[in-house]
């Protein structure tokens, strides 16, 4: 690899330094094409033909089979099994963190929006094998489909030849699948796994959406059954890996050397790329690059793949970072000092590894964040994959009859803007059906329907249940409620009847008086057993945990906040007014409390 002085290069010559290999196949689109038809054509008897042609496997079964899930499982051994469950806890650590959430909130007094989380039903999981199998691909698509719920989770992988002569799956792979709660795994690679994916077959169910990377022609075997309305939604086009190193004078040669050949030996068509502002380290990423690459296995491919491969001395670290952004990689390593300030720099990147312990493996395998990235420049526009790639975001509507009168001439308003009639009309027919009535909902409430209005919703429609006292209060004779977990002998605290029995939690005699005390009736009273449970009690009652809010005036009793914090709900806080520093004659601020209750519709109980 020769180091290419950037400043020394026009535009044109720049933008050709950071073009991708092209496809290593001429018509890469037209003979993907005519798989994709003859699998859809001649479904298993097809898959079989091209399994055999391309992986030189006889296949006696499609599936795999339940025992071929034990077997793997024991062929494995233990150090590398500990490896893949620790991997699998990791991941599934970070991704279940990263869970997308429902919300709900009311845009207007009446207008009830939210989001809710449903995930997508039919999923199928590529996991390559054409150079290497990929166990950590199957725990990185597997792991996320499993959190976010997925009804039907499909894998395919290409086959190996075993000593049978039958195709099978690696065990690593089939060992972490299983790991991942995926039991329908097939054994089948390339275009025509995609292929059977995206339409289906006799024996592989039709899938609605497709994740995993691949070489070329998988890459392309997923745009176009992408782009085709019966074929089946993709993640990206995850194709051939690449990296970009960004290391200054301090970073060791042999590191950066290593971390260039770790994404090479993927394949061929791999690119790798080391940006830097010295020219001691890029001579001696060179020296180190030839002397590592001797020692490699896989040094053939790590060979073809440099032939692509950059190495690009700067001006200076910003711009180096100016020329990732440009080129958007799917991994950046930034092997610099205190590579966190460098961190809001960064525009365009699949995933970044800061700093010179942390190299790009550790991010293939098992930290815990995802690889299966966007490649080819997708990270400007594409994420990796996440739980969020499994799960659809569902928006929610609901207006009461004030919600609707709140907001639906403005609905008119833009409706008919837009020369929408038929929009205008179904909002007006409404609004004239409420005026007809001669009542608006919300005028005739009395003061407890008014309360229950703000209740919610889900437990105002609770159903009570009878308590044993209930069900025993026609009867005058002393009882005993077994049934309420009552004792019936209290043996030497007998001098103190009724220590053996459950006080009513909202005794009548007690409410009556309160009732007539405050002129309210009995039934808009709730007894508390001590403070903190009547604002517990209250909290939990009219605010939806992420959705409702409370009012406080500080300073005031600590469990108001306590309770809402514990219940999921916003506090705001409005200060009591002192007409003085030294003054002690504390007052509401109603003014103040008239205007947030004006802007905040999520209001539900304010402490005085």
């Amino acid at each position: 690899m020769n180091i290419i002085d950037w400043n020394a290069l026009d535009t044109a010559a720049q933008t050709s330094c950071l073009t991708r290999p092209a496809p290593l196949r001429e018509n890469l689109a037209e003979q993907t094409a005519r798989l994709i038809a003859q699998v859809r054509a001649d479904g298993d008897a097809t898959l079989r033909a091209l399994t055999r042609r391309f992986d030189g496997v006889e296949l006696e079964s499609l599936a795999v089979s339940a025992g071929e899930f034990i077997a793997a499982e024991a062929a494995l051994s233990e150090p590398l099994k500990a490896a893949i469950r620790n991997a699998h806890r990791r991941i599934t650590q970070f991704h279940r963190a990263g869970k997308p959430s429902p919300y709900a909130l009311e845009t207007e007094a009446g207008v009830h929006c939210e989001r809710i989380i449903l995930p997508i039903e039919r999923v199928g999981l590529y996991v390559p094998a054409g150079s290497a199998p990929l166990p950590s691909t199957a725990l990185m698509l597997g792991v996320p489909a499993q959190i976010a719920g997925c009804d039907s989770v499909v894998l395919c992988s290409p086959p190996q030849l075993n000593s049978a002569g039958d195709g099978c799956v690696h065990a690593a792979v089939l060992f972490a699948a299983s790991l991942c709660g995926i039991s329908k795994v097939f054994k089948l690679g390339g275009v025509q796994a995609i292929a059977a994916m995206a339409y289906g077959t006799e024996s592989i169910a039709k899938c609605d959406k497709l994740f995993g990377p691949g070489n070329a022609w998988v890459t392309q075997a997923k745009q176009l059954v992408s782009q085709d309305p019966n074929g089946a939604a993709i993640d990206m086009p995850a194709g051939p890996s690449e990296v970009l190193v960004i290391a200054d004078a301090f970073a060791n040669a042999e590191i950066v050397a290593a971390d260039l050949l770790s994404q090479a030996e993927h394949g061929p068509d791999s690119q790798v790329v080391l940006v830097s502002n010295s020219g001691a380290l890029l001579r001696g990423v060179q020296r180190a690059l030839s002397a590592q690459l001797e020692a490699l296995p896989r040094a053939d491919t790590a060979r073809a793949a440099l032939e692509y491969s950059r190495l690009i001395q700067v001006a200076s670290l910003e711009q180096a970072m100016q020329l990732s952004n440009a080129y958007a990689p799917e991994h950046l390593i930034l092997n610099v000092t205190s590579p966190r300030q460098w961190l809001p720099m960064v525009r365009h990147a699949g995933s970044i590894f800061l700093g010179a312990n942390t190299p790009e493996s550790v991010g293939d395998y098992n930290s815990g964040t995802n690889h299966v990235l966007p490649t080819y420049g997708y990270a400007r526009s594409t994420s990796g994959v996440s739980v969020a790639s499994f799960v659809r975001l569902v928006t929610v509507q609901e207006l009461s009859t004030a919600g609707l009168q709140n907001i639906g001439l403005e609905t008119i308003a833009m409706a008919r803007a837009e020369q929408l009639d038929a929009h205008a009309n179904a909002v007006q027919l409404r609004l004239d059906l409420l005026a007809a009535s001669g009542r608006e909902t919300e005028a005739v409430l009395s003061d407890i329907d008014r309360t229950l209005a703000l209740l919610r919703p889900d437990l105002h429609a609770l159903k009570g249940y009878s308590s044993a006292r209930m069900e025993a209060k026609a009867s005058s004779a002393p009882q005993v409620m077994l049934n309420a977990n009552e004792a019936p002998d209290i043996g030497p605290m007998g001098d103190a009847p009724g220590l053996n029995r459950y006080p009513d939690p909202q005794p009548d005699a007690l409410k009556r008086a309160l009732a007539a005390h405050y002129r309210v009736e009995p039934e808009q009273l709730l007894i508390g057993r001590g403070s903190d449970e009547a604002i517990d009690l209250l909290t939990r009652g009219f605010c939806r945990a992420e959705h409702d809010s409370v009012v406080i005036m500080p300073p005031t009793f600590c469990m108001y906040r306590v309770c809402a914090d514990v219940q999921g709900a916003r506090v705001y806080e409005l200060p009591l007014l002192r007409s003085n520093s030294s003054s002690e004659d504390f007052q509401p601020d109603f003014l103040g409390l008239h205007a947030l209750l004006a802007k905040e519709a999520s209001i539900k109980l304010v402490y005085l």
